[in-house]
């Protein structure tokens, strides 16, 4: 009979596994394609190249801070960027404000984002060889690494010079240590990630449907630690207009009340909510989303016995955060890929398999209507075919982003799991065919 110990590892055939890789390997490669086709667009289609547009808006707010201006909301003389972030973070961009050209600043943030990809890779990779009980190939710990530093969401991180790399470090080493028995360091990583990005701080949920009490408290000692540091360093005046910024401007309540724009990258669910019912209140979207996502997150978190049961709850968590939150865009689905990756070379199900590879593929690739009319012009499209694409491709794609549409399959696909594995013998709760 298997144990609990035997919950993860994968017994099939060798046949019906390599053919599993064979599909997960498919999709990291598209992944891999999808990434190298931004800059593509960007330098060869596109009217504008936003290129280190965020960066050069945290470098402005450094050199403010050092010049002893205020620096919340500041946004540079080039580029559309604001610094949107608490204003201990500013402390982390204070290096790159020494540097004499702006030029050398962004080529030395890029080598270090790069360097924070690779490192998620390596601790994915390790949660994944948690996950399977067994190492990977050399082939898989290579596309796993190209996939995760080169995909399209990193593409544009790493293009606008932006901080959520050294996010994706912290919630990928966070699980690790968690899954490890390190509460202690568990709790300060998801503390790091909560300060400078404010929504992991939902992952107290998480934490607390573990039961890592210790890493409760090492979280909210390391959160309420950088709050008196900030208020120290900062004073009470420049968080009263962060406060402020962040309430009344960055939420982009507005933007949904007006209905948004096609061509806005949002992630959120104020996008087909506010197609499905303009005439209500933005922040009566932010309730509808809230509430749809309760009985997500209550199914998901209905069982805790393997690594993929956690990793699920994981997933959701961090979905919800952002799907029910008006600010998101569409490359914070970055920070998805720690629980993601795992999941898919861990559920051995093949049907929530290959359709948690559907939704994933999806993700990948957020084109935009104003982008699809792009290329369709620059290819010299008949203008009644161009015409009828447009047609049908804007009114879906103003409903719901490509990547939503794929993040809620991967929704789905984590219900349906957990449903499944709910009737499922506790000793056999990740499955195997045939089941």
């Amino acid at each position: 009979m298997t144990t609990i110990t035997d919950l993860d590892v994968d017994s099939r055939p060798i046949r019906d596994r390599l053919a599993d890789y064979t599909l997960v390997r498919a999709v990291l490669l598209a992944g891999i394609v999808g990434g190298t086709l931004v800059p593509l667009y960007y330098l060869l289609l596109a009217d504008t190249t936003p290129l280190a547009w965020d960066f050069r808006a945290y470098r402005h707010a450094a050199e403010l801070f050092v010049s002893g201006e205020p620096f919340i909301g500041a946004s540079p003389s080039v580029g559309g960027g604001r610094w949107v972030y608490p204003p201990i973070v500013v402390l982390l961009f204070v290096p790159f404000a020494a540097f004499p050209t702006l030029t050398g600043a962004y080529a030395a943030a890029t080598i270090v984002n790069i360097g924070l990809l690779v490192l998620t890779a390596r601790l994915v990779i390790r949660i994944v060889e948690r996950v399977r009980r067994e190492p990977l190939t050399r082939v898989d710990r290579l596309l796993l690494t190209l996939f995760i530093v080169t995909n399209t969401f990193s593409a544009v991180v790493i293009g606008q010079g932006q901080i959520d790399p050294l996010v994706c470090v912290t919630l990928a080493g966070g699980f690790l240590a968690l899954e490890s028995g390190r509460e202690t360091r568990a709790g300060v990583l998801f503390a790091v990630a909560a300060v400078i990005k404010l929504f992991p701080v939902v992952v107290g949920a998480w934490l607390l449907y573990r039961r890592a009490y210790r890493a409760v408290a090492a979280a909210v000692a390391t959160g309420v630690g950088a709050i008196i540091a900030s208020f120290a360093v900062f004073g009470v005046e420049t968080h009263r207009r962060y406060l402020h910024f962040v309430l009344y401007e960055r939420s982009r309540l507005e933007t949904a009340a007006s209905g948004i724009d096609p061509n806005y990258s949002s992630l959120t669910l104020h996008r087909p909510l506010s197609v499905l019912f303009p005439e209500l209140s933005p922040n009566a979207y932010v309730a509808i989303a809230v509430i749809a996502f309760i009985p997500v997150i209550v199914v998901c978190f209905m069982r805790t016995v393997t690594v993929i049961d956690r990793l699920v709850a994981f997933l959701v968590t961090l979905t919800a955060s952002l799907l029910v939150t008006p600010a998101t865009m569409i490359h914070h689905a970055v920070y998805l890929l720690v629980p993601l990756l795992p999941l898919l070379y861990g559920i051995k199900r093949p049907a929530i398999r290959r359709t948690l590879c559907i939704g994933t593929l999806a993700m990948l690739f957020p084109v935009l209507p104003a982008q699809i009319d792009r290329v369709l012009a620059m290819a010299d499209t008949l203008d009644p075919v161009r015409a009828g694409v447009m047609s049908v491709v804007t009114p879906v794609l103003t409903t719901a982003t490509v990547t939503l549409y794929g993040l809620l399959i991967v929704v789905s696909v984590c219900v349906s799991y957990r449903v499944w594995t709910l009737d499922v013998p506790r000793e056999d709760s990740n499955g195997v065919p045939g089941d």
